[in-house]
C-alpha cells in the first residue's frame, strides 16, 4: 500500500491532469515515493489526453458524454492503481536493502568491538604480569616493556572508543555521524606507535656502547607470555577489521608487541647460550625497522582519508567511461569520489543526458548508475544533478 493515496483528476474543460491527496487513511509517503508517483500520473495523463481529448467548439462541453466521462474514470483508475503498485514496489525494495545493509554493518562492527574487548583484556593480564615479575626480580628491562605494553592497552582502549563514536547514529548537523571519529583514533594511535618506535631505536643505539646485563631465563617466560597473547589478540582482530583503519592502527599495535615479545626470546636465547648482549638491542632495532612500515603505510592512507583523496582502488577516469557508456547519459562532469571513513565511499556528479529526457528518465537513469556504481565500485553512496537541453514536457496532441 502506498504512504499517500493520490487521485487523479482529468479537467476535461482545460485539458489538464492533476493529482490530490485523498483521504484512504494510508500512512504517509517518503519524498521519493511520491516524486515517482507523481511522474506515473503525468504519463498516465498524457496517455489520456492522447487517446480521449477531441477538439472542442466554443461553449462545447463533455459533461454529457458517457464515452468521456467513462475514459477519465479509467484513466484515473490506471493512474491510481499505478501508483500505489510503483510505490509499495520502491518501499518493499527501499526496506529489504537497508536492513540488509545495516544489518551486515552492525554485524561486523559487533565482531569488531568484541576483538577489541578481548584484546583490551588480555594485554592487561599481560601488563600486570610483567609490573609483577619486574618488581620481583628488580627488572628494569622488563619494567620498561610493561611501560610500552601499558600504552598498548591505552592505544585499544583509544580505538575502542573510536568505534563507539563512529556508530552513533547520524544527525541533521552530523549528516554522516561520527564515521571519521575511528580515522582521528588510527592517526593518534599512529602517531603514538610510531613515537613509540622511535624511542626504543634511539635507546637500543646507546645500549650497544653500554649493554644491560639480562637475567635470560624469566626474559624468555615473560617473552614466550608476551608473544601468545599478542598474536592470538592480532589474529582475532584481523579476523573482523576489513579496511577499517582503526582496527588496523590497534592491529599494528598488537603486531609491534608480539615482534618485540619474540625478540626478547631470540635475545634471551643469544644471551643464555652465546653471552651475546648485543643481541637485545640488535632485535630491538630490527624489529623496528619492520613496524615502521607498516605504521608508514597506516599513517599515509588515514591522512588520505581527512583529505578527502580518491580511496584506494577506484580510478576516476573508470567510473567517468562507465557513466558514459550507460546509454541516456551524454557526458559526466563535476565528478568528486571520496572515503567517507576507511570503509563508506561516497561519490557526487553531474550527468548530462541526452537531448529530450525528461524527469521521469532522469531519475531512472540515476538510479541505474547507482546500482552500476555500488556492484562494480562498491560506493555506497551516489549524489547525482541530472542536466539536459531540451527538459520541456512532452507536447499534447
Amino acid at each position: 500500500m502506498i504512504g499517500a493515496d493520490l487521485t487523479h483528476t482529468f479537467d476535461q474543460t482545460a485539458g489538464m491532469c492533476s493529482s490530490t491527496p485523498g483521504r484512504s487513511g494510508v500512512l504517509p509517503a517518503s519524498p521519493d515515493q511520491v516524486i515517482l508517483g507523481s511522474l506515473l500520473i503525468e504519463e498516465r495523463c498524457v496517455e489520456g489526453l492522447r487517446r480521449y481529448d477531441r477538439p472542442m467548439s466554443t461553449g462545447q462541453q463533455h459533461d454529457g458524454d458517457p464515452l468521456h466521462g467513462a475514459a477519465s474514470a479509467d484513466v484515473q483508475s490506471a493512474a491510481s492503481a499505478d501508483v500505489q503498485s510503483a510505490a509499495s514496489a520502491g518501499m518493499h525494495s527501499q526496506s529489504h536493502s537497508h536492513s540488509h545493509s545495516h544489518s551486515h554493518s552492525h554485524d561486523v562492527r559487533g565482531a569488531q568491538k568484541n576483538a577489541l574487548l578481548f584484546a583490551v583484556g588480555a594485554n592487561t593480564l599481560l601488563l600486570g604480569a610483567q609490573v609483577a615479575v619486574g618488581l620481583i626480580l628488580g627488572s628494569l628491562a622488563l619494567l620498561a616493556d610493561s611501560l610500552h605494553n601499558a600504552s598498548d592497552v591505552v592505544a585499544l582502549i583509544v580505538a575502542l572508543i573510536g568505534q563507539g563514536l563512529a556508530a552513533r547514529p547520524a544527525t541533521p548537523r552530523q549528516s554522516y555521524g561520527l564515521a571519521r571519529a575511528e580515522i582521528l583514533g588510527a592517526l593518534l594511535n599512529g602517531a603514538v606507535l610510531l613515537a613509540l618506535t622511535g624511542w626504543v631505536v634511539v635507546t637500543a643505539v646507546g645500549r650497544f656502547s653500554n649493554p644491560t646485563t639480562l637475567d635470560p631465563l624469566p626474559l624468555a617466560a615473560i617473552g614466550l607470555l608476551g608473544l601468545v597473547v599478542n598474536a592470538g589478540s592480532a589474529w582475532y582482530l584481523s579476523r573482523s577489521g576489513g579496511k577499517n583503519l582503526n582496527i588496523r592502527a590497534a592491529f599494528w599495535h598488537l603486531v609491534a608487541d608480539a615482534l618485540g615479545s619474540f625478540g626478547v626470546m631470540l635475545a634471551a636465547a643469544a644471551i643464555y647460550f652465546f653471552d651475546a648482549l648485543w643481541a637485545d638491542p640488535a632485535a630491538s632495532i630490527l624489529i623496528s625497522m619492520l613496524i615502521l612500515v607498516g605504521v608508514w603505510r597506516l599513517m599515509k592512507d588515514t591522512v588520505m582519508v581527512l583529505l578527502e583523496v580518491t580511496p584506494k582502488g577506484i580510478e576516476p577516469t573508470e567510473v567517468t567511461v562507465a557513466l558514459e557508456s550507460m546509454a541516456g547519459i551524454r557526458s559526466i562532469h563535476h565528478l568528486h569520489i571520496w572515503g567517507i571513513d576507511s570503509e563508506a565511499t561516497a561519490l557526487t556528479a553531474h550527468l548530462e543526458l541526452e537531448d529530450g529526457a525528461d524527469l521521469h528518465q532522469a531519475q531512472e537513469l540515476a538510479d541505474a548508475a547507482r546500482l552500476m556504481l555500488h556492484d562494480r565500485f562498491s560506493i555506497a553512496h551516489a549524489t547525482f544533478e541530472p542536466e539536459c537541453h531540451d527538459c520541456g514536457a512532452p507536447e499534447h496532441d
